[in-house]
């Protein structure tokens, strides 16, 4: 089972190199692409990854680059591309 979702304030190729990086230990990085222009990445892991795990490592890649790397709410898709129920928490980030 693979997943795809975006991420948020990641629109440039040192994000992407930072988000390849924090990713690559829950799964294999199938595809990141960068969206400059949305300041946004989007991103398929293929595997077995929950949302939260995904969270906490961009959270921690976060750290010290000026971003807050985060799942965009609502973009998190798994297997056939229908959405996943994703933590209570996320419905908060808005």
């Amino acid at each position: 089972m693979g997943v795809s979702f975006e991420v948020e304030q990641a629109g440039c190729e040192s994000c992407a190199r930072i988000i390849r990086s924090a990713l690559s230990p829950l799964a294999t990085v199938e595809r990141l692409e960068i969206d400059e222009e949305a300041d946004q990445a989007r991103v398929v892991l293929s595997g077995d990854v929950s949302p939260v795990a995904v969270d906490a490592a961009l959270a921690e890649a976060s750290t010290g680059t000026g971003h807050a790397y985060s799942v965009r709410a609502g973009s998190w898709r798994s297997g056939g591309g229908g959405p996943k129920t994703a933590p209570a928490g996320d419905a908060a980030r808005g």
